[in-house]
């Protein structure tokens, strides 16, 4: 809500009329109706007045609900711990996926030398690793985005 919503809100739930709210406040009804019309800003003066007539705060008064969320928004300790915990967490697959592209590469250039009735085996755990290094990076390239 704007200011000029909240006025006539307050002035509305109080019961009073424009020319009550401008007597109070010494201003001319015309400025009252302005303001909830949201053509002219009150002066700070008469917001302090009528934050303390309506019993708001100026902050009240003045923030745009909506745009109050999101320029006050403050990383809070949880969210700094969610932060590091991934960061931490995108590290580990990192080392993971360099660990098992190095053992694949490994058995690749290794396989000849291992006696032929593991080769069926060495294959496969080939492939596997292969496979798992896809996965792992195609996990990480989503967490970058």
């Amino acid at each position: 809500m704007k200011l000029a919503e909240k006025l006539f809100e307050l002035r509305k739930e109080k019961g009073w009329s424009q020319e009550k709210l401008a007597e109070k406040i010494n201003v001319s009804r015309q400025s009252i109706s302005k303001w909830e019309s949201g053509q002219v800003l009150p002066e700070i003066e008469k917001i302090i007045e009528l934050s303390k007539i309506f019993q708001v705060t100026t902050d009240y008064l003045l923030l745009d609900e909506n745009s109050e969320k999101g320029s006050s928004e403050v990383i809070v300790e949880e969210d700094k711990d969610k932060y590091y915990k991934e960061v931490k967490s995108f590290g580990l697959w990192q080392v993971i996926y360099i660990f098992v592209l190095a053992l694949a590469i490994y058995l690749f250039l290794a396989g000849s030398s291992f006696p032929s009735e593991f080769t069926a085996w060495i294959w496969l755990i080939f492939i596997l690793l292969i496979a798992s290094a896809i996965a792992i990076n195609k996990a990480l390239k989503t967490k970058q985005r």
